[in-house]
């Protein structure tokens, strides 16, 4: 009878520190850069203006993990675009978004020690910059992004990912008769090291 407590033990010591293992196996701080498809759409009010375009870009990324629990893994974190995104053109009138950033939060779920999938919710902001037979206009935009993603333990410290992400920003005034109004939808496939 001891004999079998004995293993009943030692198996469930072993399997809970192999299930803590799994969240602690991302947790820590992390840098990363990824290569993002970007599509990035601007509507105009006063012109009727609603155009989309694509653009390849690269980001650089920071987020911190927290390990709750077993499985359970908590991200915040801050991402920069380095390339400006086209946002649309046609008639005259181009669109882009410069400078774009995002600050979010991360709760993901450690599916086992190698594989992580999360979500994400971001405070989101760019420089709107519109061109209008040669008249620049430009609005700083801010809004919200949400996203989903997986992200793999090639090793103890490097880590890969694929991510998409929503963001959707809030209409501001470009002049006295005309509103903007942006939004980009992405896929990122990133690599980051664990400190």
């Amino acid at each position: 009878m001891r004999k079998i407590t004995t293993a009943i033990a030692l198996a469930a010591a072993a399997f809970t520190g192999q299930a803590f293992a799994q969240a602690q196996n991302f947790a820590g701080f992390q840098l990363g850069a990824s290569i993002d498809a970007v599509s990035s759409k601007t509507e105009l009010s006063s012109s009727g203006f609603s155009e989309s375009q694509n653009t390849a870009n690269v980001s650089l990324t920071a987020q911190y993990n927290w390990a709750l629990g077993n499985e359970w893994v908590l991200g915040v974190g801050a991402s920069y675009q380095l390339v400006d995104n086209k946002a649309g053109e046609a008639n005259g009138i181009e669109a882009k978004g410069k400078n774009t950033y995002s600050v979010f939060v991360a709760p993901g779920l450690a599916l086992d020690a190698s594989n992580l999938v999360y979500a994400k919710v971001a405070a989101v902001g760019t420089d709107g910059k519109i061109t209008q037979s040669g008249t620049e206009g430009s609005k700083t935009l801010s809004g919200y992004g949400i996203g989903f993603g997986w992200q793999t333990a090639l090793t103890k410290n490097i880590l890969l990912s694929t991510e998409f992400m929503a963001k959707r920003y809030d209409e501001v005034d470009l002049s006295a008769s005309n509103k903007v109004k942006g939004s980009s939808n992405s896929l990122s496939l990133g690599v980051a090291y664990k400190f």
